[in-house]
């Protein structure tokens, strides 16, 4: 006689083959228990699992247990999944430090676990809907205003172009501009010519002058996560709405450390923050070149014929991933 599987153990099972490319709906899931019951049962002995919380935006919250290697994709899933909502690719796990006025969306490849980690005991995970989450990749000129980026001015190929180029390459833009900035331990913001490169964030001296002698690091990128400001004019007294951070992992309740910026519109903060979580993540990657998933994916829904509707016993979970085109 088959040992009986439980929900539970199933879904430790679809958390457990998440991270693959493409992954089985929830029935044939099922099939694979019922067929292969003991190594099942052997694997799931294996596994290590932990507690997470995470919170919905009517203040509910569901306590899911996860593996070290579970990305916030994954998560996003399978809260999908036990949630019964509606997948259209836009829910994301917000990291949210309400102590500290910040927040911001998980990348797709990130390790919750990991995350977690770095996290204080008042801050929590969010389980929302982002619906500007690959807006990038559908209008990438919209993010990079020709005045703010130095490859527009030295070269003669199309902002397109030079945006596909970086995207699959390892060069790198340099955002250039002026921002609010917050002195360090102090009340008082300056409002200073910053300049981003992959070697760090930094501010000039001397009026606009990108001169290597005049350039002074704000803050290092290594080890550390761009966030948005919630009431930065409140918490901060941030000279305008659009504030945005720079916080070292090791940070946890001290917003001394924290590196607090602002622009001028919606419109800057949003290319800031693209180009710092590019310079973070990297560049896209074959998927011929690696035998892991590009962080850089934009799910889509496979066609209804490849699927089966809740209605005939099974859920599409996961989708496929698709890439930017590359040039030949």
């Amino acid at each position: 006689m088959q040992p009986l599987v439980t929900c539970r153990l199933e879904e430790q099972l679809y958390v457990c083959w998440s991270a693959a490319v493409y992954t089985f709906p929830v029935y044939f899931v099922s099939v694979f228990i019922s067929e292969n019951p003991r190594l099942f049962i052997c694997k799931c002995h294996r596994l290590v699992l932990q507690d997470v919380k995470v919170f919905s935006e009517d203040g509910t919250s569901k306590v899911v247990e996860i593996l070290a290697d579970t990305t916030a994709r994954d998560l996003c899933q399978l809260l999908v999944y036990r949630s019964h909502c509606v997948d259209d690719n836009s829910w994301t796990l917000v990291e949210h430090h309400p102590h500290l006025g910040l927040e911001r969306c998980l990348e797709d490849h990130e390790l919750v676990a990991q995350v977690e980690s770095t996290m204080a005991s008042e801050s929590q995970f969010l389980f929302r809907k982002n619906y500007a989450k690959y807006e990038f990749f559908k209008n990438p000129t919209n993010f990079f205003p020709e005045q703010m980026v130095t490859w527009c001015q030295q070269s003669n190929g199309s902002q397109t172009q030079l945006l596909q180029n970086f995207l699959n390459s390892s060069s790198c833009p340099e955002i250039q501009g002026f921002l609010h900035v917050k002195e360090l331990g102090r009340k008082s913001w300056k409002k200073l010519y910053v300049c981003l490169r992959r070697s760090g964030l930094y501010c000039s001296t001397k009026g606009a002058s990108k001169e290597p002698r005049h350039l002074q690091l704000l803050a290092d990128l290594e080890d550390s996560r761009i966030f948005s400001l919630m009431a930065g004019r409140k918490q901060y007294g941030a000279p305008t709405d659009y504030g945005f951070c720079i916080k070292p992992n090791r940070v946890r309740n001290e917003a001394k450390e924290l590196r607090l910026l602002c622009a001028e519109d919606e419109q800057s903060r949003t290319c800031w923050m693209t180009a710092f979580r590019l310079l973070k993540v990297g560049p896209l990657r074959s998927p011929r070149a690696s035998a892991h998933p590009s962080p850089w994916t934009v799910p889509v829904t496979l066609p209804r014929s490849v699927t089966s509707s809740r209605d005939q016993g099974s859920s599409h979970i996961f989708s496929e991933s698709q890439k930017l085109p590359t040039e030949p």
